[in-house]
C-alpha cells in the first residue's frame, strides 16, 4: 500500500496517524482499569483476525501500533484492525 493509499484511507480513522510504517493511535481513559479493560478487548478481538497490534500501557493512556510485518508496513488488515479497534473504544 503507497503513501497516499494509506492517507486516503486515514480520513476514514480519526486521530489515526502513519508513522514509522505504523498506524498508531492513544487512548485515554478515566481510570487505570478501564485502560486495562480495553486492551484485553483489543487482545480478544486481535486473535479473531490473527493479527497483533503493539499495544503500550502508560497507566491511564494506551497507545495502539499496527503494521504487517510481512509487509514491513501497513497493510489493508491494519486498517481492519483499526476500525475494529475504533468500534470497540466507541461502545465504552
Amino acid at each position: 500500500m503507497d503513501t497516499q493509499a494509506i492517507e486516503e484511507k486515514l480520513i476514514e480513522l480519526p486521530d489515526w496517524n502513519y508513522e514509522s510504517k505504523c498506524l498508531c493511535k492513544e487512548y485515554q481513559f478515566k481510570t487505570y482499569l478501564d485502560s486495562i479493560d480495553f486492551v484485553q478487548k483489543v487482545g480478544l478481538k486481535a486473535e479473531t483476525i490473527d493479527h497483533h497490534p503493539r499495544i503500550i500501557i502508560d497507566y491511564k493512556k494506551i497507545r495502539i501500533e499496527l503494521i504487517t510485518h510481512s509487509a514491513g508496513d501497513v497493510t489493508s488488515v491494519d486498517f481492519k484492525l483499526a476500525k475494529m479497534i475504533e468500534s470497540l473504544y466507541h461502545q465504552i
